[in-house]
């Protein structure tokens, strides 16, 4: 396993904490643009293809850090984390699918009023996404931070660093999409 993955693993369990739940696992896990097929999937999504990256690897890290950690919780607080994984994944599909909505919108004729609600609509996803993250994460802590070592810990906090860093990027290329759509 490399060392970023490894990072990502911690990270990824206090990020599906912070973003709410993070991020992550539905089961819509690769639908974002709608019927495969359609017009609108071939309309390039640059920002919501960023959400769906981010979504994957925090999926990824969030599963790796279940087989690694998940035997030093209790049932219950196994139960807490799986719902709160569930509840990231929603929250970031929803996230990208609102900004693929967005991107179609804006690359298509529709009117300008039409354009800046959808865009508006993304950047209100994200910022529901974003507070429920970080109420998650003020949940997930105590629950995880007795269970890792002291360099476990470490390199947890620097791997929610990083994600939290990409998190905070795709925050800001949402909002500044949508404030490119008020000219």
């Amino acid at each position: 396993m490399t060392n970023r993955l490894r990072r990502g693993v911690g990270a990824a369990m206090l990020i599906a904490s912070i973003v709410g739940v993070v991020p992550s696992t539905a089961a819509a896990a690769g639908a974002t643009t709608g019927v495969t097929g359609s017009v609108h999937a071939q309309v390039a999504t640059p920002i919501a293809d960023d959400v769906r990256a981010f979504r994957m690897d925090v999926r990824a890290t969030l599963t790796d850090y279940s087989t690694r950690y998940g035997n030093r919780l209790t049932t219950a607080e196994r139960r807490r984390m799986q719902v709160l994984q569930g509840q990231v994944d929603r929250q970031l599909t929803l996230v990208e699918l609102r900004t693929a909505r967005a991107e179609r919108v804006s690359a298509s004729s529709a009117s300008s009023a039409t354009k800046l609600a959808a865009a508006q609509d993304a950047s209100a996803a994200f910022d529901r996404a974003h507070e429920s993250a970080m109420s998650s994460l003020a949940e997930v802590e105590p629950i995880l931070r007795p269970k890792l070592s002291l360099f476990e810990g470490l390199e947890a906090k620097g791997d929610l660093d990083d994600m939290l860093g990409r998190y905070d990027e795709i925050g800001r290329a949402i909002h500044a999409f949508e404030a490119s759509q008020r000219r």
